[in-house]
């Protein structure tokens, strides 16, 4: 199966560096079966193309339909990918800026309705 875009972000790290998020679904080449998988591509300019992506990591499952929401702020990323109908697959990532690995962290499944209450403006 293709690699399959799910979503992007800008994201702007402590020290002001551009970096772009990617999620998406692929095979994961350390379990060999499709995942969600998440990268960090940096920006050395706006007029540059990004740089090689260092790793990507897996935050979720593959998801059935094609529909992954990303947020990132300070060191953090938080990632829902669509695992059926009624729920996500939500995950945390830690972005350190040096080394430049991506560290996920527990993936946890949850309802349609707990992803909805997040998004919601306080």
């Amino acid at each position: 199966m293709p690699s399959r875009l799910l979503s992007a972000c800008a994201y702007w790290d402590e020290a002001s560096t551009e970096s772009l998020l990617l999620l998406f679904s692929c095979e994961d080449p350390s379990t060999r079966r499709q995942s969600a998988m998440l990268t960090r591509l940096a920006l050395p300019s706006r007029a540059a193309p990004p740089l090689e992506p260092s790793t990507a990591v897996a935050v979720g499952p593959n998801p059935m339909l094609p529909r992954g929401l990303m947020t990132a702020c300070g060191d953090t990323a938080v990632t829902a990918v669509q695992v059926d109908n009624e729920r996500f697959c939500i995950c945390m990532v830690n972005m350190p800026h040096r080394p430049a690995q991506l560290e996920a962290g527990v993936q946890q499944i949850v309802e349609f309705g707990i992803v909805g209450l997040s998004l919601l403006p306080e």
